[in-house]
């Protein structure tokens, strides 16, 4: 689709109708934003986190090298009580935690941002903090192919200044800019894009410390493909990732529209052509709406329109806007009868968009989602020619949504999104073998009643479906029967992984695996 046919959706009563609500969403959001800040203040804070903060500033002084913590992943639905955590700053300092480990007989996991909603990291042994080796260099000696290295603590904000320093990008990330590298790539993470894989598709070697204390490189030329596809995406499991190389782009610009106007029904019937018409593409629905918000980003020769005021002022209003939203959904958790409207309500307050703006600003689209804590389950579904498979699965979100409503209960309440990439290559990636891949989430603000069972039930629609898999880091625990299906639908490919894993003897002890690992697996 050309830039000039993108372009026929604009008229003056649009962008009007974006300015006026950015700017009561500004002022309502400023007011009742500052009202719910004292609570998230409170809740994140307190003699915990105050004790956590000077124990981590201990072990930033080097005294001393372990300390003792709970650890809570940032949702809040996972909790483990580890005998001694680290910090380490150094490639030395992560050998020391491996060797003492080995003296010991204990086993070890590494956590950055703690975004993971399923059980990754939960160990009552070793824990290593990975935040403090976050060093971020770019290789631009081959222009039209730039690299990326990042140490496995580096996150999205880091990177992102150091590659605007050298004008390049990555074609393809996460929304969220704090959850940190080693993460992303161990868990096999996505963002959008029609040709686009998977991040850990993108990595071009790995540097990984293994159960012995030894570095290892990994690379297509130093190990061969199918060793390279084991280790892109491994779960932690062939060691401690030290640091990693992407494959970036020179920067580009996109055009960013976001429409709130077209009808679920509409969308749904257009999806093929909509999705493959664009060079990126994210939907997004509110329980209890008719209407999609449809986000697309496609490739252009247009200069930047976002001027630098404009960003400010997008900054402020998500700022406000995410206070807003905890406000409104700490009253919802406690007055779920009033989801359809709240829902509804909020649905309003997403403005109209169409800028031209660098493709890193595009990707990085919402900022402080942090502060709005959420519980999620996605999968990924093969895309079918007709895109049959994907429309079922977002309906089977709506039919019991809609079944559960009519019971009075509302335990889904913020949105069902769905994003499209091409394929991967890694093993274990849920994305793997298909042509191209949707993955669909719910989410609903955490603790909101009801969300256990009702995720469990969206899933085991979802798995019915030919092909659909469970991401990694996100909740799927909570699923019946999920272990055996795991097994089952990764079928040769964890075969394979598991061999090279045991050829390579980069853990013979299962240093690296915690009980629920295990449990999927190895048991």
């Amino acid at each position: 689709m050309t830039d000039d046919a993108r372009s026929n959706r604009d008229d003056a009563g649009w962008r009007n109708e974006a300015l006026s609500r950015r700017n009561f969403l500004r002022c309502a959001g400023t007011a009742a934003g500052l009202l719910a800040l004292d609570a998230i203040v409170g809740r994140h804070g307190g003699a915990e986190g105050a004790a956590l903060r000077a124990r981590m500033a201990q072990a930033a002084a080097g005294e001393p090298l372990g300390f003792d913590t709970t650890w809570q992943n940032w949702s809040g639905n996972l909790h483990s009580d580890p005998e001694r955590a680290f910090l380490p700053f150094s490639r030395q300092d992560v050998v020391d935690v491996i060797h003492l480990a080995a003296k010991k007989g204990k086993r070890i996991r590494v956590t950055g941002s703690s975004h993971s909603f399923s059980p990754l990291v939960p160990t009552d042994e070793f824990l290593v903090y990975n935040r403090g080796m976050r060093a971020v260099s770019v290789d631009t000696s081959n222009p039209a192919h730039p690299l990326i290295t990042v140490e496995s603590g580096a996150n999205g904000a880091d990177a992102l200044a150091e590659m605007a320093r050298h004008g390049v990008a990555l074609p393809t990330n996460v929304v969220l800019k704090s959850v940190t590298y080693g993460g992303l790539i161990a868990a096999g993470c996505h963002g959008s894009g029609w040709g686009n894989p998977t991040l850990s598709d993108l990595v071009e070697s790995m540097d990984i410390i293994d159960a012995d204390g030894m570095v290892r490189t990994y690379s297509e030329a130093s190990v061969g493909a199918e060793t390279m596809n084991a280790a892109r995406l491994n779960l932690g499991l062939f060691g401690i990732i030290d640091r990693i190389t992407l494959h970036a782009v020179p920067t580009f610009n996109v055009r960013h529209i976001d429409r709130m106007d077209l009808t679920m029904t509409a969308v749904l019937q257009n999806l093929e052509d909509i999705v493959t018409s664009h060079d990126y593409v994210d939907l997004f629905w509110w329980p209890f709406n008719d209407r999609i918000w449809v986000k697309t980003y496609d490739r252009t020769t247009e200069p930047v329109s976002l001027l630098p005021d404009q960003q400010a002022q997008e900054f402020a209003a998500d700022f406000f806007n995410i206070l807003l939203g905890v406000g409104f959904y700490e009253w919802l958790v406690q007055n779920t009868q009033a989801t359809p409207d709240v829902s509804r309500f909020l649905f309003g307050f997403i403005s109209p968009r169409d800028v031209v703006e660098p493709i890193s600003n595009a990707i990085h689209y919402q900022d402080f989602i942090e502060l709005l804590k959420v519980a999620n389950t996605e999968f990924a579904i093969p895309v079918a020619s007709d895109f049959t498979i994907v429309k079922q699965a977002w309906q089977a979100v709506l039919d019991i949504a809609n079944a559960l409503a009519a019971r009075g209960q509302y335990p889904f309440n913020l949105t069902l999104n769905a994003r499209f990439v091409r394929n991967s290559e890694a093993l274990l990636s849920p994305a793997f073998g298909n042509e191209h891949t949707c993955f669909i989430e719910v989410l609903s603000y955490y603790n909101t009643p009801g969300w256990t069972r009702f995720s469990a039930m969206v899933a085991q629609e979802w798995i019915k479906l030919p092909g659909a898999r469970p991401h990694w880091p996100k909740e799927f625990q909570q699923i019946p029967g999920i272990i055996p299906f795991l097994r089952g639908t990764l079928g040769h490919n964890l075969a394979r992984f598991l061999a090279i894993r045991d050829g390579l003897r980069v853990d013979p002890g299962k240093m690296f695996v915690n009980p629920y690992l295990n449990k999927v697996l190895f048991a």
